[in-house]
C-alpha cells in the first residue's frame, strides 16, 4: 500500500492484479480420439473405427464392409462385467500408456483374441486396496506395532496397506509384499493414496501421491498427525464405527517393452505420381487430412504432391514407417523432413516421435533443435532442452554459434559490430563455457538476424534464470 510503489488506488481502496497464463502441453499425444459409435449389448460406446480397422479385419468388414451398419453392433452378453472390459480394450488401442483394471486384464485379452486383435498387449495394471481401520481412536502407541489390509494382487503382484502409530503421528505404508529379504524391482509403480469420506464413500479425501509419476521403489509411505485423521473438519474419521477407511490406488508397470505392431499396408497412394503402399484406415486414425484424402473424396488411386525434392517420395515413405511401426527409428538425417511432413498432414503421432528423439538421441546443436521446435510449436521441447544446458563445453558452444554463423551466413564484419569478438577468444579454451555466456552470445546472434521476438524473449528468460 505504499503510495511510492504506484500500485494501491487510494480513492477505490483497491489494487488490480494481473497474470499471464500460457497453458504448456508438454508434448504432443500419441493418443487417438474416439469420436465414432458403436453399440454393445445395446450401450452406445465411443470408438476409433479407423484405427480398429486398421487392427483387425473384424472391425474392419464391422465398419466398412458391404453390410455395415451406420451404427454397428456387437454383443458379448456371456462375460461378466463385458461393458467394463470392452471398455478398457479400447483404452489400450488408442493409446499405448492405458492401464488395465486387474479384475478386466484376461477379459481384455479374450476379446482381443475374439475380435482378431493379435497386436493388443498390456503392460500397465491397475488396482486398488480399501483398508478400514476399526478402534481408530485407541490405536495404540507400540513400537513395530502395525495393522494390515489383506493382499491385493495387482499386476500380477501382491500389495498391501500396512498403518503404523509413531507418538503423534500415523505412519502409512503402500508396498509389494516379498518374501523377507528378497527385494524384486523388476517392474515400476506409481501410487496415489488417501482417505474415504466418512459421509460419502465415493469420495476421495487427504490424497497423496501422483498416478503419472512411476519409480522402481517396492514401497511408499506418508506420515500425518494422528489429531487430522479424528479432525471433524476433514470428514475422513467415522465417530460412530471409531474407524477411518484408508485407499491406495495403484498402477504397476512391467518393464516389458512396447508391443511390435506391423500394420498392414495393402492401400495405394500416389506421392508425386509415383505408388506408394499405405494403410489407410491407420492413416485417418491419426490425421484428419487423411481421413478426408481416403474417406471423403472417394477416389479410386487418391494422390499428393509434396515438392521438387529429389528425396521427397522417400521422405514421406519414412513417415509412413513411423506411423506403421513403432520399432522404425529415427535419424539426425531424416528428423527434419519427417517434421515437415508430419506437421504438413497433423500427424501428431510422429511429431510426438521427432520431439522425443530431438531431447533424447538428437545430437545436432542446442539452438539448432531449439528452433525446430519453436518452428513447429512444440513447446515442451523447448523446455526440456534448456533444462538438460546446465553446463555448456566450449564445443556445445562453437556447435551452436557455428551453426548460426554458417546457416545464416553472418560474416566476421557483422560478429565484431555485435560485440561477439570474444567468440574467436573461446576457441583457445577448454573444458566449459558459462550458462550465462552461451545464452547471452546466441541471443545477440538471433537478435542480428532479427528472429521472432518472441524466441529471443524466452531465451532471454533462460539468460535470467543462469
Amino acid at each position: 500500500m505504499d503510495k511510492n510503489i504506484g500500485l494501491y488506488n487510494e480513492e477505490e481502496d483497491t489494487m488490480t492484479f494481473k497474470a499471464k497464463v500460457k497453458a504448456v502441453k508438454p508434448f504432443l499425444t500419441r493418443d487417438v480420439s474416439a469420436d465414432d459409435t458403436l453399440l454393445l449389448n445395446g450401450q452406445i460406446n465411443f470408438v476409433n473405427k479407423y484405427i480398429l480397422a486398421a487392427q483387425s479385419n473384424f472391425f474392419k468388414a464391422l465398419f466398412f464392409g458391404e453390410n455395415a451398419d451406420e451404427t454397428p453392433k456387437i454383443e458379448i452378453y456371456e462375460m461378466e462385467n463385458a461393458e467394463k472390459c470392452f471398455e478398457q480394450l479400447i483404452s489400450v488401442i488408442n493409446s499405448p500408456n492405458a492401464a488395465v483394471y486387474e479384475d478386466c486384464v484376461e477379459n481384455v485379452l479374450q476379446l482381443s483374441k475374439q475380435f482378431n486383435l493379435s497386436a493388443v498387449e498390456i503392460n500397465r495394471c491397475r488396482g486398488q486396496i480399501l483398508f478400514k481401520v476399526t478402534e481408530f481412536s485407541s490405536f495404540p502407541e507400540v513400537y513395530n506395532f502395525e495393522k494390515k489390509s489383506d493382499e491385493v494382487s495387482i499386476g500380477g503382484m501382491p500389495w498391501q496397506i500396512s498403518i503404523q502409530r509413531y507418538s503423534d503421528a500415523i505412519g502409512y505404508i503402500v508396498y509389494k509384499v516379498s518374501p523377507r529379504g528378497i527385494y524384486d524391482l523388476n517392474f515400476e509403480a506409481a501410487v496415489e493414496f488417501g482417505t474415504v469420506s466418512a459421509s460419502k464413500s465415493n469420495e476421495w479425501l487427504m490424497r497423496q501421491g501422483n498416478l503419472e509419476w512411476f519409480r522402481k521403489y517396492s514401497s511408499w509411505d506418508r506420515c500425518r498427525h494422528y489429531e487430522k485423521y479424528l479432525d471433524p473438519a476433514n470428514g475422513v474419521y467415522d465417530e460412530k464405527e471409531d474407524a477411518i477407511t484408508f485407499k491406495a490406488e495403484i498402477i504397476v508397470k512391467t518393464r516389458k517393452k512396447e508391443p511390435i505392431i506391423e500394420f498392414q499396408a495393402e492401400d495405394k497412394l500416389l506421392v508425386n505420381g509415383q505408388v506408394v503402399n499405405v494403410n489407410k484406415y491407420l492413416l485417418a486414425a491419426h490425421s484428419e487430412f487423411f481421413k478426408i484424402l481416403f474417406f471423403e473424396f472417394n477416389e479410386k488411386m487418391p494422390k499428393i504432391e509434396i515438392g521438387n525434392d529429389e528425396n521427397a517420395v522417400g521422405n514421406f515413405e519414412k513417415l509412413i514407417s513411423l506411423v506403421n511401426s513403432p520399432s522404425a527409428e529415427l535419424d539426425d538425417n531424416s528428423v527434419e523432413n519427417v517434421l515437415l511432413l508430419a506437421d504438413r498432414f497433423q500427424l501428431a503421432s510422429v511429431l510426438n516421435r521427432c520431439a522425443n528423439f530431438l531431447v533424447k538421441k538428437s545430437k545436432k546443436p542446442f539452438i539448432h533443435k531449439y528452433l525446430l521446435a519453436h518452428q513447429y510449436n512444440i513447446i515442451g521441447v523447448k523446455k526440456e532442452l534448456c533444462g538438460l544446458h546446465y553446463r555448456i563445453t566450449a564445443e556445445e558452444y562453437f556447435s551452436n554459434v557455428n551453426y548460426l554463423i554458417e546457416k545464416f551466413k553472418i560474416d566476421e564484419k557483422a560478429l565484431k559490430e555485435n560485440n561477439l569478438k570474444k567468440i574467436y577468444e573461446y576457441k583457445s579454451i577448454d573444458g566449459y563455457v558459462k550458462r550465462k555466456d552461451f545464452y547471452q552470445d546466441i541471443i545477440i546472434l538471433l537478435e542480428h538476424l532479427k528472429f521472432d521476438a518472441e524466441l529471443v524473449d524466452e531465451l532471454k528468460d533462460q539468460l535470467r534464470r543462469s
